[in-house]
């Protein structure tokens, strides 16, 4: 059965067909959607499949549904977990995306993960241009959120809930590697007596999941700039972030760096610090400024990485 015949059968109109206009000549051809499937689950036995399908949608094979459940079986042959669930179809992207958050937070049906993809089983990309960005949001979001935010370790771990003190690697539900984006909704503080530490509440690259990432760890783009040299050229790009409490003092991050290049990280406290930007001074030194005044880093990081851990050629970017 052909694609087109298959979603009339579901009756979902798989695209528009141009119209003869009144003078007799037809009219240009209306623009094709290309439908796109939330994959909710895969490498699912069959009962597993069967059992999140009749969860999410009730008499799902009486048909006549805006929205279908789909159990998808590759036919590799395979035995075991191969089989996969899909809901759709959507006309948009954004709207896929939108619905699949609202799924990671249902209460009733959340879903661990979800993926876009089209009909043939192509993953897709989320091509979102920056004014509809706002829309990806979850119901808890609030200001300066959502935006965007970088990993700037080599192995980044997020977590289901945020704690004082960072969790073991091992029991981490998503991963990231050297300047992966997530998109931050919220942010939070966990204290545990004088320790106190800072989370971002960010979804993940595809396969889109919901964790939290340690501040420092990961960086909202509102604390990142640009750095140029006199003739124009980009030099590199500095970070700083609250990361916590110490104490009566307050952590903070500082970093700079640029593409696959060993970045300097250097770990600071101060007492009242909550934002601020690197800047090396006439003597050498580095120094985060902030609006009460300058806080000496020195010119030598705190921490110098490995530089073969941070290559970025196979990033993951969220738009």
């Amino acid at each position: 059965m052909s694609l087109a015949l298959w979603l009339v059968w579901f009756g979902v109109a798989p695209f528009f067909v141009s119209q003869p206009s009144p003078g007799g000549k037809a009219s240009p051809p209306a623009p094709r959607v290309v439908p796109v499937w939330l994959e909710l689950a895969e490498r699912r036995t069959p009962a597993q499949a069967r059992a999140l399908a009749d969860r999410f949608q009730v008499g799902r094979h009486l048909g006549n549904r805006t929205r279908q459940i789909l159990i998808v079986d590759p036919g590799t042959g395979a035995e075991g977990q191969d089989v996969r669930v899909w809901y759709g179809p959507f006309s948009r992207r954004v709207d896929a995306f939108t619905h699949g958050l609202a799924l990671l937070e249902d209460p009733v049906a959340a879903v661990g993960a979800f993926q876009l993809r089209r009909f043939d089983g192509v993953p897709v990309t989320l091509q979102v241009p920056g004014p509809s960005r706002g829309r990806l949001r979850l119901a808890r979001t609030r200001p300066p959120y959502p935006q965007l935010g970088v990993a700037l370790f080599p192995q980044v771990a997020g977590y289901t809930h945020p704690e004082a003190r960072l969790p073991r690697f091992a029991s981490a539900v998503a991963r990231l590697s050297y300047r992966d984006e997530v998109w931050i909704q919220d942010e939070a503080e966990v204290c545990d007596r004088d320790i106190c530490r800072r989370w971002f509440y960010a979804v993940t690259p595809a396969p889109h999941r919901l964790a939290w990432f340690a501040a420092g760890q990961v960086v909202p783009v509102d604390g990142i700039r640009s750095q140029k040299t006199p003739a124009g050229q980009l030099e590199r790009y500095t970070a700083v972030v609250r990361t916590g409490r110490s104490g009566d003092q307050d952590t903070g991050l500082a970093m700079s760096f640029l593409g696959s290049r060993r970045p300097l990280r250097w770990v600071f406290r101060k007492k009242g610090f909550t934002a601020g930007r690197l800047q090396r001074q006439e003597d050498g030194s580095w120094g985060v400024f902030t609006g009460s005044g300058v806080i000496p880093l020195g010119s030598g990081p705190s921490w110098l990485p490995v530089e073969s851990l941070f290559r970025s050629s196979g990033r993951r970017q969220f738009f």
